[in-house]
């Protein structure tokens, strides 16, 4: 049976990239990521930043062995 999951990313170490890069390579770090996560989801799949390390990740009709897949694929 397929339904819906939802995904919570955070990003662990960004302020340490801030630190040692700056804040424009870390964003450019984070919107690269983003774009990466992007092009291992389905067209129908959603991802978002939610605060300035965390992303969710909706997947729109996931089965739980797929959910884990590509949970797995993300991490």
């Amino acid at each position: 049976q397929k339904q819906g999951a939802l995904l919570i990313v955070a990003l662990n170490n960004l302020a340490m990239v801030i630190d040692a890069c700056g804040r424009d390579a870390a964003e450019d770090a984070v919107l690269r990521l983003m774009q990466a996560v992007r092009g291992i989801l389905a067209p129908d799949d959603v991802v978002e930043r939610l605060h300035r390390d965390q992303f969710g990740i909706v997947l729109a009709t996931s089965s739980a062995p797929d959910t884990q897949a590509t949970a797995l694929d993300i991490h």
